[in-house]
């Protein structure tokens, strides 16, 4: 068996590092009990939901700790603070909106990652719809901040050049928000336009 005991903090979430990267999700429990408070259980659950439609049976096998344990604790440190781990819950998120569960806040942070680092806003309904029918937050979510999004920049005002954000969408309050509807649509726009816009967004 495999002594867990004999691993650092730094060590131990190396090694969590490594069992994600070899999908070896039925290990990472069996890792968190022995160290619960460098490896919050927030983690294993998010991954615990995500695959909760698979049975995975209690994991009896021996963990390779050889791949870290001859790392020292000094290298060890330097690997984990490269690592730049994030938290579960996005840091700019809205503190007055009920407490959601973990898999909410990883897709809520995800998201976010994936508008800033990339501008792919359709991958974020893609991430989103699997899950949304899970929380009622998560839903109320995609209804009241994606769904304007990606109707504002891909159907209404595709070819504007500036797209909005999803961090800025967040960020306007509903004056706000009518008042840069209304700079969007420019003199040409109908009123039939401005209608439909402001019923859609």
């Amino acid at each position: 068996m495999a002594n867990l005991e004999s691993l650092s903090d730094y060590q131990a979430i190396l090694l969590a590092c490594e069992l994600c990267a070899a999908s070896n999700v039925a290990a990472l429990p069996h890792l968190q009990q022995h160290f619960p408070t460098s490896l919050t259980a927030q983690y294993t659950t998010v991954l615990d939901e995500i695959n909760r439609r698979t049975c995975l049976t209690p994991y009896s096998g021996d963990l390779d700790i050889m791949i870290v344990k001859n790392i020292e604790e000094s290298v060890a440190w330097k690997r984990v603070r490269r690592l730049r781990l994030l938290p579960l819950k996005y840091p700019q998120a809205d503190k007055t909106t009920e407490t959601t569960d973990p898999l909410t806040d990883f897709l809520i942070h995800r998201a976010h990652r994936i508008d800033t680092e990339t501008g792919l806003q359709t991958y974020i309904l893609e991430l989103i719809l699997p899950f949304y029918e899970r929380s009622e937050s998560l839903r109320q979510w995609l209804v009241s901040k994606i769904l304007p999004l990606l109707r504002s920049n891909y159907e209404y005002y595709p070819d504007k050049e500036d797209t909005i954000s999803l961090s800025v969408l967040e960020s306007m309050d509903q004056t706000t928000g009518i008042n840069v509807l209304l700079s969007m649509t420019g003199n040409a726009a109908s009123a039939t336009d401005l209608t439909r816009n402001l019923r859609g967004l």
